[in-house]
């Protein structure tokens, strides 16, 4: 089981100024989003890895830090990566002649863990940590110092310290009309020439609808993933503001095509209802970094702090494509799926930027 760890941002300068390298360049932010782990193996006084997952805030840097305890079998020195022992976010923190610093109280020992990140170019990233003892008197501070790497894994925004749950209300159903059903999230979002890009949950993400002998269940609780880069708005984007989001709509689907997963464009897997008037928006903070045109849509964004809100939508229609045209937050996180004419079954409207719309 992942264990908690606390994030606290600080100012104080931990590290003498002969530690950091001469750095001749300028990274930006954006250089910087990516996944960054150690090259292995892990020496051997080390009982622990480090893994990085960077996003970009507008100019600033933000992300996860994950940690990988060594063990004899999962986690071992040659491959470290196996299981994830903790992690939190961290940040947004602005970057000083390619460096940014924060500090952590880990709770599973409470010792404060203070990090400095140093980016010697787009791919390489020079890490040091100070472990700084509970008691001063009888315990000296613990310095590591390791070399971080770009890596070609996805962009991971998760981070299971805490748990967003969905509320979710279906139409009544019997067994009779539908053999199989199951509940699945389809996130939308928008590359950077505006074209609709969109996610198909992974098979770990559909759930199964509960059943008696003759009726569907009407109630279920979800707990929905993050998503993936495709799904996010703008990928890529390079000189837009850097807070990335997602609508997400939750779908009621036959699961028969490839049963345990959901394909909006194959057919089988025939959508029964859906919340089109509904939507989960996940989003990377600050809100003050979105584009203003899409700010001025919702409501209470204040509220929504790297994660999830649940919104009422209403949208516009234009030639095949539907786009969000005003949002209120609901003051719970209960979600009302519909049945919906053919035509509209794969109907997912997508928030564009005012630029951007047709």
């Amino acid at each position: 089981m992942k264990r908690r760890v606390v994030i606290l941002l600080t100012a104080t300068l931990f590290f003498p100024p002969a530690l950091l390298p001469l750095l001749f360049g300028c990274v930006e932010p954006q250089e910087l989003r990516g996944t960054f782990q150690e090259t292995q193996p892990i020496p051997a006084d080390r009982d622990r890895a480090y893994r990085l997952s960077l996003f970009r805030f507008g100019e600033e840097v933000g992300g996860v830090i994950r940690f990988f305890e060594i063990g004899e079998y999962l986690n071992t020195r040659d491959n470290p990566y196996f299981l994830e022992s903790s992690c939190s976010y961290f940040g947004p923190i602005r970057l000083s002649h390619d460096s940014f610093r924060f500090s952590m109280e880990d709770q599973a020992d409470g010792k404060q863990h203070v990090f400095q990140f140093t980016a010697l170019d787009t791919s390489t990233i020079q890490g040091q940590v100070n472990v700084l003892p509970l008691n001063s008197l009888q315990e000296e501070a613990q310095q590591i110092q390791f070399d971080l790497e770009r890596v070609g894994l996805p962009l991971d925004r998760s981070c299971t310290t805490t748990a967003f749950d969905l509320e979710i209300e279906l139409p009544s159903h019997t067994t009779e009309q539908y053999a199989q059903l199951a509940l699945a999230i389809v996130y939308v979002g928008y590359d950077d020439q505006g074209n609709v890009t969109r996610t198909n949950p992974n098979t770990a993400f559909v759930v199964g609808l509960d059943r008696d002998e003759l009726h569907w269940s009407t109630k279920e609780r979800l707990t929905p993933p993050l998503p993936t880069s495709q799904g996010m708005s703008a990928p890529n984007y390079p000189t837009e503001g850097a807070v990335q989001y997602s609508l997400g709509y939750v779908v009621l689907f036959e699961d028969q095509a490839s049963p345990g997963e959901y394909w909006h464009n194959v057919v089988g897997d025939q959508v029964v209802a859906l919340s089109l008037d509904q939507v989960l928006l996940y989003i990377e903070e600050p809100a003050e970094y979105l584009d203003p045109s899409v700010a001025a849509i919702f409501s209470d964004l204040a509220e929504v702090s790297l994660g999830f809100g649940v919104y009422f939508v209403q949208h516009e229609r234009h030639g095949n494509l539907a786009v969000v045209t005003t949002a209120s937050r609901k003051a719970t996180n209960r979600i009302l799926l519909q049945e919906v004419a053919p035509q509209d079954r794969a109907l997912f409207p997508v928030l564009l930027p005012e630029g951007l719309i047709p």
